[in-house]
């Protein structure tokens, strides 16, 4: 049973492939099993265990709350600014389509770098997950708190400054998924119903695949053999959100900054807290 909660929580992570109403049917349906795990490790006494299992309830909660924030920021209707992120991206050296360029003249870095774009969905699940099932509290609770601490930045930023993405103001020709996607950004901003299809495709700056990505991989140094590969797959997810033309060189400097205070806020929230702890514990002695 717990095998399937896994998978089930996992494929629900991989967010792209669902609505909205979806999202809100599915994360519900699983929040009563997320507390089976910290229930068993109630019951034989390991409280540690049980802290970290407790995280798996509220990263679906955080997670079905996302989509439902994003279209709403999106529905306020704010000019989209890519011709801002152009100048900007100009300003910092970048250039999305000769990045490109040099992804397609080396087709087995591109194409390893694409399949790496879209594999970040199932990094989350298993940096939400196995930390949390295998009793590493600091791990799981720091994913969890850094990933509410960059959400709850990022909001007003994704909200004052949308845009659609590279290929809008290079005018170089969009994929499939990206078409789907401005078709999505731009139906919200009209509050078009059909706006909701692709919530988490539309966040352009900070760049989530960069965020998603570095605490995904934080999250995972806990499991000793997974350290290496984490690191790896980070690496390649950030370097393809340039190479596949889904973000300005500006989108991926954000989610650096935004992951850089998000997980050092986590950390000082986690450190303040336990020393609360310890003074407790010790007073109660």
């Amino acid at each position: 049973m717990l095998f399937l909660f896994c998978a089930i929580a996992t494929h629900l992570f991989s967010l792209h492939n669902l609505g909205v109403s979806a999202i809100l049917i599915a994360a519900p349906v699983l929040i009563a099993p997320s507390l089976l795990p910290a229930a068993c490790w109630h019951q034989k006494g390991n409280i540690d265990k049980r802290e970290a299992a407790l995280t798996l309830p509220w990263v679906l909660l955080l997670m079905t709350m996302i989509p439902c924030v994003v279209v709403v920021s999106a529905r306020l209707g704010m000019p989209l600014r890519d011709q801002a992120f152009l100048h900007m991206d100009e300003h910092l050296g970048f250039n999305i389509p000769a990045i490109m360029a040099w992804a397609a003249r080396h087709p087995i870095a591109q194409h390893a770098l694409s399949r790496s774009y879209t594999l970040l969905f199932w990094m989350i699940g298993l940096a939400a997950l196995l930390p949390a099932l295998m009793g590493k509290r600091k791990a799981s609770q720091e994913f969890l708190l850094a990933n509410a601490i960059v959400f709850l930045l990022s909001v007003p930023l994704f909200t004052a400054f949308p845009a659609v993405g590279p290929w809008v103001a290079y005018h170089f020709p969009a994929n499939a998924a990206q078409r789907l996607c401005e078709l999505s950004i731009r139906g919200m901003h009209v509050n078009s119903s059909s706006g909701a299809v692709e919530a988490f495709g539309v966040v352009c700056f900070p760049s989530f695949h960069v965020i998603w990505a570095i605490l995904s991989a934080v999250a995972l140094q806990s499991i000793k053999w997974l350290r290496v590969p984490a690191i790896v797959l980070a690496g390649l997810i950030i370097a393809s959100t340039l190479t596949t033309g889904w973000h300005y060189g500006t989108d991926v400097i954000g989610g650096f900054f935004m992951c850089a205070l998000s997980l050092a806020s986590a950390k000082a929230i986690l450190r303040l807290q336990s020393i609360k702890d310890a003074e407790a514990f010790a007073s109660a002695r």
